[in-house]
């Protein structure tokens, strides 16, 4: 009924350029073929009551959907098939919120759904805590790409709003527990869907659904789960959503527009969270790396010392710099250097990230002097925190981490899921170039605390090699000068 062009034009709004396609072009990837370039959204229908002639859209394109419509004189009536339960009341009377917090509960509750955006350390979990806790649905699920976001969820349910423990499950990690609130991480939920354990009709009677940090979540994850489900509240939650990121306006047509976002410097003059300053550490870390790239016709070549005199190719060797990084000696004893400076300055909670269990593994050794050639010198006490730990050897890494006044935590699992306001010294030793990721980790020292007084980012830069110091300039230019930090070389 709205015609062939207008059809047209919806198709083309809900097609978007794959940005995975886009960077392995970019590589000059070799199996390009296997990947697809475009990511479709729309699709048609074969609806009985529309003899086959309907288009199936996602539900966060509604609003585009329907302006688009009115541009051409149509109107819209909705039929709202959206799943809402009320359940009784539960938890504390009264719910403790900041005072930036009251707005954005009433945001969420009023616009049901899109993206809520807050800064890292700001209260986002808090927050939906509160949209919960309000609104009180029959049945919820909090959807997570971490475990660690698991557990952190379930201590702020408990603690701001005082829900009991036997009513929070949790699917994830081995267990499969379904309670009134369920904290679920997609990997595990993706997975059973893919083996037949669940099917839509699974989805379809929960009435509340927050996808916590969901600029993380990729596109085929979200077409896999999240429009599945037919709950009235349906949000996506960021601390950093990359609008540069293709991944990020499939983000914005299956979730919905960022319908409130909390402003950095006012959360800063309010005194919520704190202005890190940076400093970079200039390494002297040298590798001869090469990109993914083909030979002119002679053989001629970006590999050095390369012998083959005709037209050739070569995958890149980034995994080797990585390798010849975690394991450069001289290297990680200036990270244990500038840790253990820091340490003589007074008391602090250090955190030291890295991707690799066994970068912290040397980094440790430097630091408590268990290496040949390390620095003989008193440490703090040290803790670790990995991805491989079990959940009581977490649980105790951090509260003798937290409980202490100066200690050096080493973790590689501290993106997301690590609250522990005290952290004023972040260590960056391990090189990275996503913005989101970056702002995720100097984000564990953004919490302002009583008795606080600043916090320090030191991030290693390793100019002689070109790539990674192309990777320090797009932290720089992307994080550290859009947020508005010092930066001191």
């Amino acid at each position: 009924m709205i015609g062939h062009d207008l059809a047209g034009q919806i198709f083309d709004e809900l097609t978007i350029l794959n940005p995975d396609w886009v960077e392995a072009k970019k590589r000059q990837q070799w199996d390009l073929e296997g990947i697809p370039k475009w990511i479709i959204l729309g699709e048609l229908g074969t609806g009985t009551a529309t003899n086959g002639d309907e288009v199936v859209m996602p539900r966060g394109y509604a609003k585009e959907y329907k302006l688009l419509l009115r541009e051409h004189g149509h109107k819209v009536k909705w039929v709202d098939r959206r799943c809402w339960h009320r359940g009784p009341a539960f938890g504390f009377q009264d719910f403790n919120y900041r005072d930036h917090q009251p707005a954005a509960v009433k945001a969420i509750i009023k616009h049901q759904q899109g993206i809520y955006e807050a800064p890292t350390g700001s209260g986002k979990s808090t927050v939906g805590c509160a949209v919960i806790w309000r609104t009180c649905p029959r049945k919820a699920h909090i959807l997570v790409d971490k475990i660690e976001l698991v557990h952190q969820w379930r201590r702020m349910l408990t603690q701001h709003a005082g829900c009991p423990e036997e009513m929070i499950g949790q699917i994830g990690q081995g267990k499969w527990d379904e309670r009134r609130i369920t904290i679920c991480t997609v990997q595990t939920l993706r997975k059973a869907l893919k083996d037949g354990r669940i099917d839509r009709a699974w989805f379809a009677d929960v009435d509340l659904m927050i996808l916590d940090e969901c600029h993380h979540v990729t596109a085929e994850t979200l077409m896999d789960l999240v429009q599945w489900y037919r709950s009235r509240i349906r949000v996506g939650m960021s601390a950093a959503p990359d609008r540069q990121d293709g991944k990020f306006d499939v983000a914005l047509d299956v979730l919905g527009d960022v319908f409130y976002a909390d402003a950095e410097d006012e959360l800063r003059e309010a005194g919520i969270i704190l202005a890190p300053k940076v400093y970079r550490i200039q390494t002297g870390f040298t590798f001869p790396y090469w990109g993914d790239h083909t030979s002119d016709k002679h053989g001629n070549c970006d590999k050095p010392n390369c012998r083959i005199d005709y037209k050739h190719s070569h995958k890149n060797n980034y995994q080797a710099l990585k390798t010849a990084l975690v394991r450069d000696r001289k290297r990680n004893l200036l990270v244990a250097s500038c840790v253990l400076s820091q340490a003589k300055t007074g008391d602090h909670l250090h955190l030291i990230i890295s991707d690799e269990v066994r970068h912290l593994d040397e980094i440790q050794m430097m630091l408590d002097g268990s290496r040949n050639g390390a620095i003989k010198l008193d440490c703090p006490p040290l803790y670790r925190l990995t991805g491989k730990m079990t959940k009581k050897q977490r649980a105790e890494a951090l509260e003798g981490f937290s409980s202490s006044t100066n200690a050096i935590l080493l973790s590689t699992v501290a993106k997301e899921g690590l609250d522990v306001p005290m952290i004023d010294r972040i260590y960056l030793p391990f090189p990275g170039k996503q913005p989101a990721n970056t702002e995720q980790k100097i984000g564990r020292g953004t919490r302002a605390a009583a008795g606080k007084k600043d916090t320090f980012i030191f991030d290693f830069a390793d100019v002689n090699v070109q790539v990674l110091s192309r990777q320090f300039r797009n932290r720089r230019y992307k994080v550290y000068d859009k947020l508005g930090l010092e930066v001191v070389l």
